[in-house]
This record gives structure tokens, sequence and C-alpha cells, in this order.
């Protein structure tokens, strides 16, 4: 804006100070240089030119003081009443201490047992596997379920209170050793998914 007063001599003659009438002026050529600075002043061009010059200003005036008129491309010029309105009408549509929208929308973002519409149920009973591979296959279900996901034999229900233990369900079907020491790590998985909630 600035730069573009700089460059219009019209704009520069209008911020001007306007001069003061001096009446000491007494010789003729004074008072001639007067009154032809009166008839100057009266003529029909001076007066366009200061209508026109009136409708600029008015026209400057108005851009500068509607909200959407840019001054550059960073920001944009805002009314003081349209400020003051904004700081003093409380938004009933902000939420300061709620959730973003992406915690409803994109769950699987957030790895603390998601629920899944279909279970997944394993092809073999995990019973009727050796012990070595019962072994295997709960301690890969376990680190899973530590990191937030359900296994294939550990299974969890969907929570109804948010600040809830979570509780998992093994397969009965695992062989008694191992399903013991599942039941020993589970409470493990359960604090993880307490401090994710926690967190959110």
């Amino acid at each position: 804006m600035l730069s573009s007063i700089v460059d219009n001599p019209e704009i520069q003659d209008l911020l001007k100070p306007p001069r003061s009438k001096s009446t000491t002026m007494t010789s003729p050529h004074q008072r001639r240089f007067n009154s032809q600075t009166r008839t100057t002043t009266t003529s029909p061009t001076s007066t366009i030119s200061k209508i026109h010059s009136t409708n600029i200003l008015a026209e400057m005036k108005d851009t500068l003081l509607r909200p959407s008129a840019t001054v550059s491309q960073a920001g944009s010029i805002i009314s003081e009443n349209d400020i003051r309105r904004r700081l003093m009408t409380p938004s009933s549509s902000v939420e300061f201490l709620g959730r973003p929208a992406w915690f409803t929308e994109r769950l699987r973002l957030v790895w603390d047992f998601y629920p899944t519409p279909e279970k997944f149920e394993p092809d073999v009973a995990i019973g009727r596997l050796s012990v070595i591979e019962q072994e295997a296959i709960i301690v890969e279900d376990l680190l899973l379920c530590m990191l937030g996901v359900e296994g294939k034999f550990i299974k969890t229900p969907s929570l109804t209170d948010k600040q809830a233990q979570r509780s998992f369900h093994i397969d009965r079907s695992l062989d008694p050793t191992l399903r013991d020491l599942a039941r020993r790590m589970v409470p493990l998985c359960s604090n993880h998914s307490l401090i994710v909630r926690f967190i959110e």
C-alpha cells in the first residue's frame, strides 16, 4: 500500500497538509496573486479534480475497511469491530479439550485394539498342535497384544467404558502351562491399553 502511495502523485497531493491563508499580504502584486489563486480554485476543472480525488479517497477507504481486502498474499485487513466481535463472542463449535475428528474416522492410527467388525477365526485349533508350535504361536500373540493388536488366540472384547481395564480371553485348548504363562502376561497388555487411552 505504501509503495502504491509513493508511486501515485495524486495521492501524495491529497496527503499534503492544507496551506494556511496569510492575511498579511497587502501589496498589489500579492492581491493579484491571491485573486488568481481564488479564480483557479473555483474553476470547473479544479472542482472535477476535487470530486475525482474525493471519489478516490472514498474508494480507498472502502477497500481498506473491507474485511476481505488483501494487502498482500500473506494476510488480509480485518476491521477493528470484527476483531472485537470475534474475541467477545464465544464460539460454541470449538471444543478446546475435545478430540480431533480423525480419532473417530481413522481408528487404525491408534494401536489400542481397535474394534474389528469381523472376528477372524483360526484355521486350526491350537490344542491340536505340538507344545513347541503352541509356544511359538502364543509368544507371537502376546507380542501383538503388547503392541495393541489382537492376536489369533488371545482375544479382547470391546470396551463399554473408556477408563475400564481391558480383559483378555485366551483359547481354552491351549496347553495349561502356556495358558497360565499368557494369563500372567496379559495384564501388561491391559496397562499398555490404559496408557494409550490416557495419552489420547
